[in-house]
C-alpha cells in the first residue's frame, strides 16, 4: 500500500535510501507525518498528509506505509483555541500499518495538519 499524490497525499521528499534512513529523515522533518517505502527499488517518499482516500495497492505490494505517531496530545478545545493547547512530547517511532487498519479519520488528519501549521 502506498500514498497517491493524485488522490490527496502531500509528498515532501522522494529519494533512494534504506528504510532506517527514510524513517530518520521523517523523524527529523517536523512537517513529516509518515512515509511510504518501496523495498524492491529502495525508494523513500515522505509525506505531510496521506488520507485514507489517497492510500492504494496499485503498482504492486512492495510499498509499505509507515505513519508517524502523533508528537503531541492536544486537548479537544485546542483544535479551536490554538493558544489553549497543552503538549506532551513522546519518543517518535514509525509504525507500519496493514491494509485492514484505519488509524484516524481524514477529518482528524486535516484538523491536525491545520492545527500544526498554525502552531508552527
Amino acid at each position: 500500500m502506498h500514498c497517491m499524490p493524485a488522490s490527496g497525499a502531500l509528498l515532501r521528499q522522494v529519494l533512494r535510501t534504506g528504510l532506517l534512513e527514510c524513517e530518520e529523515l521523517c523523524e527529523q522533518d517536523t512537517g513529516c507525518r509518515g512515509f511510504d517505502y518501496d523495498t524492491i527499488r529502495g525508494l523513500c517518499r515522505t509525506f505531510g498528509i496521506c488520507p485514507s482516500s489517497a492510500r492504494t495497492n496499485q503498482n504492486g505490494c512492495q510499498w509499505t506505509i509507515y505513519d508517524q505517531p502523533s508528537e503531541s496530545t492536544e486537548s479537544t478545545t485546542s483544535l479551536f483555541e490554538v493558544n489553549a493547547s497543552s503538549t506532551t512530547r513522546r519518543p517518535q517511532q514509525a509504525v507500519a500499518i496493514s491494509d485492514a487498519v484505519e488509524v484516524v479519520s481524514d477529518t482528524l488528519i486535516v484538523a491536525f495538519v491545520l492545527l500544526t501549521s498554525l502552531v508552527m
